[in-house]
C-alpha cells in the first residue's frame, strides 16, 4: 500500500509547531487533513490526528480546521 502517513497526535502536534517555528508566526488560518488512503487505523487513527487539532485551536494555533478527501460518511464518523 505504500506509504503511511503518521496522523497520531504526537506527530499531528510536533509537525504543526514546528510548522509555526518555520513560518515564524503564533498561528495559521488553516490546517487541512487529507489523503485517507494513507491514514493508518481508518476512523480511529484519523479520531487522535482531529482531536488534537482541535487542542490546537483551542490553545490558539490554528483558526479552523479543514478535513478533505474524505467520503462525507467517513467525516460524519470522525467528529460524532
Amino acid at each position: 500500500r505504500g506509504c503511511v502517513f503518521d496522523f497520531s497526535k504526537e506527530r499531528t502536534r510536533s509537525s504543526l509547531l514546528e510548522s509555526l517555528r518555520r513560518l515564524r508566526v503564533d498561528y495559521v488560518d488553516v490546517c487541512f487533513v487529507h489523503d485517507p488512503e494513507f491514514c493508518r487505523g481508518g476512523v480511529d487513527g484519523l479520531k487522535g490526528c482531529v482531536d488534537e487539532l482541535l487542542a490546537l485551536k483551542a490553545e490558539g494555533k490554528v483558526r479552523h480546521v479543514g478535513v478533505t478527501g474524505y467520503p462525507l460518511e467517513f467525516q460524519r464518523e470522525v467528529i460524532s
